[in-house]
This record gives C-alpha cells, structure tokens and sequence, in this order.
C-alpha cells in the first residue's frame, strides 16, 4: 500500500478557516473590526467624505495587517523584531591576529621584512623565472 506524502511536509501548518491559521483568523477580524471602527468616526462623527475614510483606514489596519501575516524564516514580526534589536544592540567581534597585535605593541620592523622578502621569493617561485 502506498502513502503519498508531499515532499515539503515540514511546511504544513494547521488551517482553521479559508487557509488561514488561528493566529491570522483573529488578525483578520482585528483588521476588519478597527477599519469599520475607523470608517464610522470619519464619515459620521467627523463627516469626511467616504474616500478620505477609506484612505485614513490604511495607516491604522497595515500595522495590524504586518504583525498577524509577516513571517521571515518562521519568526512572526515580532520574533524578527526582538531578534534583529538583540543583534543590532550587541558589540562587534574583532579578530586580530597574532601579527597585528605584535605591530599594534610597538614590534620590530624585522618580522615585516621577512615577510615581504618571503612573499616576493613565492610570488617569483611561481612564475618559474630562472
């Protein structure tokens, strides 16, 4: 007997209504419930025209709208948000090596010269000049 099972099985999230999630349901209703409470101030309290109402209703809900959808790498916005703050906030790594420490101190210009006389005899050992 053969199952056959989708190949990007670890991606399966559970859908509760449409193929949105639990999470994204409630973000839905959140988005609608606040544009309809938007609209009503402008257009009956305030008396704008419906157009203005629409367009007042993005900057309140797209806020709303990037927290319940956006996910990169698996992480909510919230979880990239902290992640990136705790990455942004943490000191820079140096690496130094050995010889620039020893430069840095105050080292002798000999090891200097070594070193360029060794990379001048490579660099005419590899184009065999004789």
């Amino acid at each position: 007997m053969n199952i056959n099972i989708n190949e990007n099985f670890e991606n399966y999230h559970e859908d509760f209504i449409k193929g949105l999630s639990k999470r994204e349901a409630a973000y839905a209703g959140a988005i609608l419930v606040t544009g309809v409470v938007v609209y009503s101030i402008g257009l009956y309290l305030l008396g704008l025209p419906s157009q203005i109402c629409t367009y007042l209703l993005i900057p309140f809900c797209l806020p709303i709208g990037v927290l319940g959808f956006y996910k990169n790498h698996g992480m909510t916005f919230i979880q990239w948000y902290r992640r990136m703050s705790e990455i942004h906030g943490s000191p820079p790594y140096v690496y130094k090596t050995e010889y620039l420490l020893e430069i840095e101190e105050g080292g002798s210009g000999e090891q200097e010269q070594k070193i360029s006389q060794e990379e001048t005899e490579i660099y005419f050992d590899s184009l065999d000049i004789a």
